[in-house]
């Protein structure tokens, strides 16, 4: 039985905040793990998707294995259950989400406003040096360069100051709210002798894959990529790592006698996602009909470039088994380009089965809105 505290656990995790409040939403883009394909696949059916995979992991035996995955955490169905009281939930639990999460227009949406923590406290640290131009490293991230303005959280952080062919200065300053306390440092030349060896590799941040990206050293470009082994002058060095699509790298590493290696992962740029739109359209054979309404059939609503998601359509099947060829026409709503997949044979049981079609965009199609189209007719 769905409890109070489930309902509201459900909104925290599965949900989308909205100003102070976590509600129930149809249109959120996850990952769940197939245990079929032994692969991580991308849907986008929001609160109750997510809750009904879970639900389903558990009527399968496979609590363990089959979870969601929202911002890069994992939850499976204990996790639900831990959240709803240590109560286990029903298919009517599963439907009271789906009818819950505002699809479409005008239903009810479930929204739960927990209670504010305190606003935090801020104050402000001011750095000044000579020369200027410095790297400013707060409580170790990179925070900008000198001369600068930092705000920071009330408490207790440690500054360091650094540029290339100086020695790093490191100050500890105490803030209170709306305090600003300046520090200023004078750079001390640092005697470069000898030579060190640096490592870079770059990975995907996403898939893991080492990637190449054009390597920049105290911002000179290097004409070098990754992988690749540098050879710097012994002390701090700025590092910056270029690649196009990804998020751009910047650090700060001291290079001592002898090699170190230093693993780096990219984060790619998110592209905008394709949004799906279902066109309407009465097509019928003698015995099945689709039936396109969740929780029977599950069609989302944006997919990703690139990304393998999975389309469920449910047919109802008033005959004996028969075989039936469907597809899915997907047509863009402005530049007419249009993909098709699926187009093979499935066997629909007496009273009706699902079928699943596996959905890839190429990662060079255009953007925007799609019309999807539902083809289906009788095997020869």
């Amino acid at each position: 039985m769905l409890t109070e505290n489930g309902k509201n656990w459900i909104a925290q995790h599965f949900g989308k905040k909205i100003d102070d409040k976590y509600c129930y939403d149809y249109n959120i883009s996850y990952y769940w793990y197939n245990p079929d394909t032994g692969n991580e696949e991308l849907k986008t059916n929001g609160t109750g998707g997510m809750v009904n995979i879970l639900q389903m992991a558990k009527d399968l035996g496979k609590e363990n294995e089959i979870y969601v995955k929202v911002n890069d955490k994992k939850f499976y169905y204990s996790d639900l259950k831990a959240g709803n009281d240590g109560q286990d939930l029903t298919l009517d639990d599963v439907k009271w989400v789906v009818e819950h999460d505002g699809y479409p227009a005008g239903e009810d949406q479930y929204c739960f406003t927990p209670t504010a923590p305190p606003p935090e406290e801020y104050g402000y640290i001011h750095v000044e040096s000579d020369p200027s131009g410095a790297s400013v490293y707060i409580d170790g991230s990179y925070v900008g360069t000198t001369p600068g303005t930092f705000k920071v959280s009330v408490g207790t952080h440690e500054v360091r100051i650094t540029k290339s062919g100086y020695k790093t200065e490191t100050r500890t300053v105490t803030v209170s709210k709306n305090e600003t306390k300046t520090i200023l440092v004078t750079l001390e030349k640092e005697e470069v002798t000898g030579k060190g060896y640096l490592e870079l590799h770059t990975y995907d941040a996403d898939t893991g894959n080492e990637i190449h990206a054009w390597i920049y050293v105290d911002e000179v470009f290097t004409g070098k990529s990754t992988p690749e082994t540098l050879e710097l002058d012994v002390g701090p060095h700025d590092i910056r790592l270029y690649r196009e699509g990804y998020e751009e790298y910047k650090t700060s590493i001291t290079i001592s006698p002898g090699t170190q290696r230093k693993d780096i992962y990219m984060k790619k740029i998110p592209i905008p996602p394709i949004e799906i739109e279902v066109v309407p359209k009465k097509i019928s054979e003698e015995c099945v009909e689709p039936i396109l309404e969740p929780p029977y059939s599950d069609i989302p609503t944006e997919v990703m470039l690139g990304v393998d998601t999975t389309f469920r359509i449910y047919f109802a099947n008033n005959c004996d088994s028969l075989d039936l060829k469907v597809w899915l026409r997907f047509e863009h709503s402005t530049t007419g380009e249009s993909y098709t997949f699926g187009n093979e044979t499935y066997e629909i049981a007496a009273g009706g089965s699902s079928v699943i079609i596996h959905v890839a965009f190429p990662e060079t199609a255009s953007t925007g809105v799609y019309y999807l189209y539902l083809g289906y007719e009788l095997a020869k």
